[in-house]
């Protein structure tokens, strides 16, 4: 059993939207501070209960929730109350944050089809089938949608159609969502590779070769790219040509994407453990240990408080 809850915040106009993925297309997980909450005076407002667990997260969008879950559904609450406006049911479970662009929210599911779906009524624009699960998050910028698939690829559809402009090749499942600026895609994928692709054509522009899995989105920040993996590491390489600045060792696989801000990356990982480290030097600052429970989801950054769940 899955709940939703809400907390009081500052604002509600469009500067407080989480369209996406961990927030923004670089993937940094850090919400503005004018959409904080009261943090010395928190109170629960409302609970949905979807009755079904989810992996993906929720998007808010113009005073509206979307979130996904694995009993196939697709809903989208009111965020003043938590009532239901509609759902939408898909054909299998939904593991990927859906994304909004433009009046219409786009995701994929377990049995490989990726829906465009109209955000007002939840009414199905397009589906498309492809020949493995979807995990990854999709992103969207100007007519084309980008994601990974267990069917090994990486791709690039028309967002209007959904039909193929390209796609990408890699070694194994594609669980990764990708992160893009100035026309590159950042991506990760089971093959222990690190992916930099030119959006416009998927060509590949530089490829690291990591030491296990990697999973988990990266985060843009700094001319750097910060990222964890299945071989326990956090890495940062450089955005332009790859290169690996530093790495930083945790006691367990890494599912967890990272949040950057204010010179630091946030990471969580199977270790139980919140890590706190230098975006520069790639070393410690703090750790915090939960109670027994893996840290699998992915941190958010407001008002210099760190929110992640466990």
């Amino acid at each position: 059993m899955a709940t939703f809850i809400s907390a009081p915040s500052a604002r509600t106009d469009t500067i407080c939207d989480w369209p996406m993925f961990r927030g923004g297309y670089e993937h940094k997980g850090v919400a503005a501070d004018e959409c904080s909450p009261d943090f010395e005076n928190i109170e629960l407002l409302w609970t949905f209960n979807s009755k079904a667990s989810f992996e993906s997260s929720p998007i808010v969008v113009s005073n509206k929730i979307f979130q996904c879950s694995f009993d196939h559904l697709v809903r989208c609450l009111n965020l003043d109350d938590g009532s239901l406006i509609w759902q939408y049911k898909a054909f299998g479970s939904i593991f990927s944050t859906p994304f909004y662009d433009d009046g219409k929210i786009y995701f994929g599911d377990w049995f490989g089809l990726v829906y465009c779906l109209d955000a007002t009524n939840g009414e199905k624009i397009w589906t498309r089938q492809l020949d493995g699960e979807i995990h990854s998050s999709p992103i969207v910028i100007g007519e084309k949608i980008y994601f990974g698939c267990d069917d090994n690829f990486i791709y690039c559809l028309d967002k209007n159609s959904g039909e193929t402009i390209w796609r990408f090749q890699t070694g194994y499942r594609v669980k990764s969502s990708p992160t893009i600026k100035d026309g590159k895609i950042y991506i990760g994928s089971g093959d222990r590779m690190f992916y930099c692709l030119d959006a416009a054509t998927g060509a590949q522009i530089w490829v690291f070769e990591c030491e296990g899995s990697v999973t988990t989105s990266c985060a843009l920040a700094y001319d750097n790219v910060y990222f964890g993996s299945w071989d326990h590491k956090v890495y940062c390489l450089t955005q332009n040509e790859g290169k690996l600045v530093w790495t930083f060792e945790t006691l367990s696989n890494i599912e967890s994407s990272p949040a950057v801000d204010a010179g630091y990356v946030y990471i969580g990982s199977n270790d139980y453990n919140l890590y706190c480290i230098d975006a520069m030097t790639g070393k410690q600052k703090w750790v915090f240990t939960a109670l027994d429970q893996k840290i699998v989801s992915s941190p958010a950054l407001c008002k210099s408080k760190v929110l992640v769940g466990s």
